[in-house]
């Protein structure tokens, strides 16, 4: 389990998406903050993905709970949910959210093995909503409903292509984050 170093150039749009992503909070009520910890399951010698991509698909979740953006609806509202990348890890040590695994469970065929990779890897999960990306699985997307918090099948799984491309390509964990809640 190790966090990848970016370019300085990769950091640079990273730390704009930031300051686009902190702009865009609500000032008028209680905003609920909640840390999300990206688990990047890789094959060895795979390409790693781009944290770029993770830091835009906080902003797209930020943006779809909070009736923002491309997620505007004259009829929306609203949730005061922020979520932001964990940076202190259940060690207390400082961390960008972002961990790249290499493993063989980079491709889940079964139940169990999503199981077995989410035992393997998650943080805890009273205190972190645990995303696990994958290159291929059972399916786009999935999450358990909130009655599973803090079980062996606790977490959101997702497959690579739907993180941070664009608005539209992000929504199955913008659906799968309101199963988890």
């Amino acid at each position: 389990m190790h966090e990848k170093p970016s370019s300085a150039k990769e950091e640079e749009m990273n730390q704009q998406l930031l300051r686009a992503f902190t702009s865009t909070k609500s000032r008028s009520s209680e905003v609920y903050e909640l840390p999300v910890v990206f688990h990047l399951l890789e094959e060895e010698g795979a390409k790693p993905i781009s944290h770029t991509l993770i830091y835009r698909e906080i902003q797209f979740l930020n943006q779809a709970f909070n009736n923002q953006g491309a997620y505007y609806s004259p009829d929306g509202n609203a949730s005061y949910i922020q979520f932001y990348l964990a940076n202190v890890s259940p060690e207390g040590q400082p961390t960008n959210g972002i961990i790249h695994h290499q493993t063989i469970f980079s491709t889940l065929n079964s139940y169990e093995e999503d199981i077995r990779m989410k035992e393997s890897f998650h943080w805890d999960t009273h205190h972190y909503i645990n995303v696990y990306l994958i290159n291929k699985g059972p399916a786009t997307a999935y999450a358990h409903l909130p009655h599973f918090h803090g079980r062996a099948d606790d977490g959101i799984v997702i497959t690579y292509p739907h993180i941070g491309q664009q608005e539209a390509l992000s929504t199955p964990l913008i659906h799968e984050m309101g199963h988890y809640l």
